[in-house]
């Protein structure tokens, strides 16, 4: 289980966003008239009510930014990850993606155009892996790819939109994986972002003190383990892992003068793994933990 909690001033986020922002425009990414710059257009709205000091209008404005406070800390913790020059080829093609798609989250369906959002869960993920140590891969036709002890980790990150696609897109992803298998020295894990899952609205959680968020988000979590816990038992031997990641915002009740953007990761290491691969999953896991922007 790996959580992490990231707080901080709204000019603090400003300045962050600005330093992405830019760090995503010196790589060619097309930011006017997407939604990236319709974040930033809001998170300048917010300032605006931030410093008015009008509670009661920051209250009832503040759920209609909750899906770009998200995203925003999202894109921040890819630029802070994985803004190292030495990335820039595996990035790029990448990066392209980023700013497309819906604006909302909320307007993202089992239908709709979802590759961006997805591509922005595999960089969130690469820029935890790089910044907790590990380095990034060049591998086709997989998401990420990583070295751990002389073993190739493969990683299938999904993304559904609703609880029913859950065992359908694992099951996927440990099809995925299995012809990998065949190289001795490959292993795979499955990487899951169940935001869309559990919170659907993409509401705030309200919170009086800082552990009932921690306390929340691991039950939360953990459900899905639990319910899930038949079929991750079905992952192949050397599918090493099945990684939930769950994230939302949290404001204090009474206030809108500071926000926490929470994120919680619940690695479940594969039963049948022998006891080196439960090894080099817990130094994935111990990666993972680390690389927090």
């Amino acid at each position: 289980m790996v959580g992490r909690l990231t707080s901080g001033s709204y000019n603090e986020l400003d300045r962050r966003l600005d330093d992405a922002i830019q760090w995503l425009e010196t790589l060619g990414v097309r930011i006017k008239s997407t939604r990236i710059e319709a974040y930033r257009n809001s998170y300048n709205s917010l300032l605006e009510i931030y410093r008015s000091k009008d509670e009661e209008v920051a209250r009832r404005k503040l759920p209609e930014l909750v899906n770009m406070l998200l995203e925003i800390h999202d894109l921040i913790e890819i630029y802070k990850g994985l803004s190292d020059a030495k990335y820039t080829e595996y990035l790029h093609p990448r990066l392209q993606e980023l700013s497309s798609g819906p604006f909302y989250y909320t307007d993202e369906n089992v239908s709709s155009s979802n590759y961006p959002r997805n591509t922005a869960f595999e960089l969130l993920l690469s820029s935890r892996l790089v910044a907790g140590g590990l380095p990034l891969g060049a591998h086709n036709s997989v998401d990420i790819a990583t070295e751990v002890e002389g073993k190739t980790i493969l990683f299938e990150c999904k993304r559904p939109q609703v609880d029913q696609q859950i065992s359908r897109n694992v099951k996927k992803a440990f099809k995925q994986l299995k012809p990998r298998y065949q190289d001795r020295l490959v292993r795979g894990i499955v990487a899951v972002d169940i935001t869309k899952v559990a919170n659907p609205d993409i509401e705030v959680f309200p919170y009086e003190r800082v552990r009932q968020i921690d306390t929340w988000l691991s039950n939360a979590v953990n459900s899905f383990s639990r319910k899930h816990s038949a079929l991750i038992s079905e992952s192949p031997p050397k599918t090493i892992a099945v990684i939930f990641r769950f994230s939302i915002v949290a404001v204090p009740k009474g206030s809108s003068e500071s926000i926490v953007c929470c994120q919680q990761y619940e690695f479940n290491t594969s039963k049948y793994s022998k006891r080196n691969d439960k090894k080099i999953a817990m130094i994935v896991g111990r990666a993972i933990e680390k690389g927090v922007a």
